[in-house]
């Protein structure tokens, strides 16, 4: 029997591809898979893995989180969030340990 989230997860595969034009061919053979074996997601008769959804989402140029029902999808970042991501992300390597630390203690020192 099909858990009704992998047939979520399958249709939302299916949805987002045929918006995008893509063959099923071409999406399989991306993730090394066969025509078939995407067939199956799709349909949800076969469940998928956490790292094949990844592959097919990064396939897709779509986040992960988009293949799964609203209720499970994480809230939308305030425009703060944003702008703190962008500046951790334009930052080194390096700058960016030395960011996650700072975050990290002045969240322990406010729940201390």
């Amino acid at each position: 029997m099909t858990h009704p989230i992998d047939a979520f997860v399958g249709r939302r595969i299916r949805e987002i591809r045929l918006q995008q034009n893509k063959r099923m061919t071409d999406v399989a053979k991306a993730f090394g898979g066969s025509f078939q074996q995407l067939q199956k997601y799709e349909k949800g008769a076969n469940r998928v893995s956490a790292s094949r959804l990844a592959e097919i989402a990064q396939i897709l140029d779509v986040p992960i989180s988009v293949f799964f029902p609203p209720e499970f999808q994480s809230r939308e970042l305030s425009s703060e969030e944003r702008k703190l991501l962008g500046h951790f992300r334009s930052a080194d390597p390096g700058a960016q340990s030395s960011l996650a630390t700072i975050a990290a203690k002045i969240a322990e020192a406010e729940h201390a």
